[in-house]
């Protein structure tokens, strides 16, 4: 099952992006489950006890923003395996998300096709982390 979390401050983009997810679902027979946070500080307090796999996140949030929450990501929680898709409407932040290292970025309006894309790359890098291998 692929875990997905959806941060945005704006509750249509958030509708949008899970009505999205779940066409992908359906088209594709892909079990997800989707948490949805509407501030960078809820999503953290959740990733801080629990874990995902794909999250799409705004970069202008109210607190703290997307750049700082990926940050946190991956030098607090010491996490490189959650996939971050950035979504924005302002493409400023290039030389800012290198640190956070996201899957990819996705200008608002959301483009259904990109995201497809992206979830769909998430779930083969995923399946990658996942093979284990035993050598004796």
């Amino acid at each position: 099952m692929l875990r997905i979390a959806v941060c945005d401050d704006i509750r249509e983009t958030v509708a949008e992006i899970n009505d999205y997810i779940l066409e992908y679902q359906n088209k594709s027979g892909q079990k997800i489950a989707v948490n949805n946070f509407y501030n960078a500080e809820d999503l953290w307090e959740f990733l801080k006890t629990d874990h995902c796999d794909l999250i799409f996140l705004d970069i202008e949030l109210d607190k703290m923003n997307g750049v700082e929450l990926g940050n946190r990501i991956r030098k607090e929680l010491k996490d490189h395996n959650i996939k971050i898709v950035v979504i924005s409407a302002t493409e400023g932040y290039y030389k800012q998300l290198f640190d956070i290292q996201p899957l990819n970025f996705l200008p608002k309006p959301i483009d259904k096709t990109k995201l497809f894309e992206a979830i769909d790359l998430a779930v083969r890098l995923t399946d990658e982390q996942n093979h284990i291998f035993y050598l004796r």
